[in-house]
């Protein structure tokens, strides 16, 4: 049952005695009530876990360098970075997906493209960070790079209440 299954059962029977007939004023509040603790208990508990989930988040955009290449040498960049990317999947290093940057972002960062790299280990990354840099990429694209260990968004919130 997971952490919330106790008061969901709770939650539950309360409902469902609700259905017997009209519910007082009484119920209806502490049916109300029990639900949300329940929320609220879910947004801001800290004992929820999650899969540790690394991430490295690349913005990038072109340089002149890479513009002045032949199509044919691009292809060739492209094909090594295919190559040594697929070889890290037995790291447990997945590609996410690439994509452009919106330009109607708010607050949009700068980069034209995107790409989303997943580890379950942050060595993992820090090998492909430097499996790029073998590559020669960073000479082809001004990058700017984020990796972090996603956690619960909750005890991120209480972290910086705690700042």
């Amino acid at each position: 049952m997971g952490t919330f299954g106790a008061d969901r059962t709770a939650l539950v029977s309360d409902v469902e005695r609700s259905f017997a007939g009209p519910p007082s004023g009484m119920e209806r509040e502490t049916t109300n009530a029990k639900l949300g603790e329940i929320r609220h208990r879910r947004r801001i508990d800290p004992k929820r876990t999650l899969a540790i989930v690394y991430v490295l988040v690349n913005l990038w955009t072109p340089t002149q360098r890479w513009l002045d290449l032949s199509r044919t040498d691009r292809r060739i960049v492209m094909d090594s970075v295919i190559a040594a990317t697929t070889d890290l999947a037995d790291a447990g290093i997945s590609s996410l997906g690439w994509g452009r940057n919106d330009e109607d972002t708010p607050h949009r960062a700068a980069g034209a493209l995107i790409g989303i790299w997943r580890a379950t280990d942050r060595s993992a990354l820090v090998m492909l960070e430097r499996t790029l840099e073998t590559l020669g990429w960073y000479d082809y694209f001004e990058q700017r790079n984020v990796r972090a260990e996603l956690d619960v968004p909750a005890r991120m919130m209480n972290q910086l209440i705690d700042l």
